[in-house]
């Protein structure tokens, strides 16, 4: 499924915990997109890794339809990145062609690497923290 400024109407965690399948979602400016992707990370899906979640923030909602929004030239090449990521997306799932746009999936490798850098970033700020704690007089 690729969706290009979905319009969810407030049921993000519904649509979410329903999905079966890898999603490519595009937002614009002030779509939602948070609760979708959190609701897929922490529900362990297996396509998980294969999901695309990227905001486009000088596209508004509608953007098909508002036509002064064409006159801003960086709007209009993130309508048409939009575009084209929705078919590098839909090509690679559907008939298996990657496309250098699209990020790769991430790969358990991956995962595990970024866990670890998070978890010693994690013990690094504690051991800074509790060298501060060492020095306080009070």
């Amino acid at each position: 499924v690729a969706a290009m400024s979905p319009v969810t109407f407030q049921k993000d965690y519904e649509l979410a915990s329903m999905l079966q399948l890898p999603v490519a979602l595009l937002p614009a400016k002030y779509d939602p997109m948070e609760q979708v992707m959190l609701t897929v990370d922490l529900l362990q899906r297996p396509y998980a890794k294969r999901c695309i979640f990227k905001r486009y923030g000088m596209v508004k909602p509608g953007w098909a339809n508002w036509l002064p929004q064409w006159i801003d030239n960086r709007a209009m090449y993130q309508a048409a990145e939009q575009l084209l990521m929705s078919v590098a997306f839909l090509k690679r799932e559907l008939l298996g062609q990657d496309s250098a746009l699209l990020p790769p999936p991430i790969t358990a490798a991956d995962a595990a690497a970024a866990g670890n850098a998070a978890a010693a970033e994690a013990e690094a700020a504690q051991e800074a923290s509790d060298d501060d704690d060492d020095s306080w007089d009070g």
